[in-house]
This record gives C-alpha cells, sequence and structure tokens, in this order.
C-alpha cells in the first residue's frame, strides 16, 4: 500500500513538473536556455540601483547586439516598472519598487521577469502601454495632486513615459544650437 501511495505521490510530481514546464513555455520563459542578454540585464539593473552609474554609461560596455537590445527594453523598465509588472501578469508586493533599498532593488525579481517577457516580445515589437501614477514614486504623485490636481496628475504621469516618436543623441563635436539650425534647414 505505501509504495502505491510513493507511486501517486511521484506521479503527481511528474504532472506538476510537465505542467510547469507548459507554463513557462506559454510565458515564453526559457528553462533551460535563457537568453544571452538576461545575464548582462541583471549586472546592468544591479549598477543602475546600487552605484550612480548612467544608464548609457552602463550599455557602453556591452556588445553591440547586447546594447541594442538592453537599450530598448531597460528605458522602459525603468520608466514603467509597476504597469509593465501588471501588463506581463508579474505580481509586485503594494509600494514596490518604491518601498525598497537600492541593494533590493538590485535583485528585484520582477525586473527580471519583465525583462525576460520582452526580450521574447522584441521580434513582434514591443507593447505600448498606458503608465499607471504607481511607476512614480509615492511623495511625487502626491505633490503632484496637490499642486495640480488627480486628473492632471494622470495624464502627467502618462506623458512622462511615453515612448517618443524620435530620440537624437549628438556628439560633443557638433554645438546643440548648430544641429537646431541644421535640421530646421533641412527639407
Amino acid at each position: 500500500m505505501k509504495s502505491n501511495r510513493n507511486s501517486k505521490i511521484r506521479q503527481n510530481r511528474q504532472k506538476a513538473a510537465a505542467h510547469k514546464d507548459e507554463r513557462y513555455e506559454k510565458l515564453g520563459t526559457r528553462l533551460s536556455k535563457e537568453h544571452p542578454a538576461l545575464a548582462d540585464f541583471d549586472h546592468v539593473w544591479g549598477a543602475l540601483m546600487t552605484t550612480p552609474i548612467h544608464l548609457d554609461s552602463a550599455l557602453s560596455k556591452l556588445t553591440p547586439k547586447k546594447k541594442s537590445i538592453l537599450a530598448q527594453i531597460l528605458p522602459r523598465i525603468l520608466a514603467q516598472p509597476t504597469t509593465l509588472a501588471e501588463h506581463y501578469g508579474i505580481g509586485t508586493k503594494e509600494g514596490e519598487p518604491w518601498n525598497l533599498t537600492p541593494a533590493e532593488k538590485a535583485n528585484w525579481r520582477p525586473a527580471r521577469l519583465i525583462a525576460e517577457q520582452m526580450i521574447q516580445a522584441l521580434e513582434k515589437g514591443l507593447d505600448v502601454v498606458d503608465s499607471l501614477e504607481t511607476d512614480f514614486p509615492p511623495e511625487w504623485i502626491s505633490e503632484w495632486q496637490k499642486e495640480w490636481g488627480t486628473n492632471t496628475t494622470r495624464h502627467l504621469a502618462q506623458a512622462l513615459t511615453r515612448v517618443p516618436p524620435l530620440g537624437m543623441r549628438l556628439t560633443r563635436s557638433l554645438p546643440r544650437d548648430e544641429a537646431i539650425t541644421e535640421l530646421s534647414q533641412k527639407e
């Protein structure tokens, strides 16, 4: 009787393991082979949370392919941590990530899970989602609400995290004013 019970337990564990594998595959998470950029994501995310390094400086140390991938996802995760967690069905505790210490933010598991989902989605194109007010520190939101009201605060939160249609970077060899003049003369 005991061996029959052990056999059933073993069968249930095998079924559960198979179900878990299916669930992870549906989420796009690779159990055996993860995307090479994820290790770099962990390193850059940790550095951004615990040191004064700028995102561009952290990305400049990566290979061009990994830089290209992480440059598409990291700014969005930084700007919309709770919105993206909700969008991808990743649970977060109330107040996160704002109530965490820098060391805890460096190891904030939802950021890694969001990155996994976004890397999987890159081929199809990333979804554009409207921000939630929880993407900003609570003290900012309360200050904005006092100053401008609830409706304006909601619009401000969405505007600050909207992906711009065009991004430009200038080198120091071309002064900003010259670049503006040159661009405005082009048709």
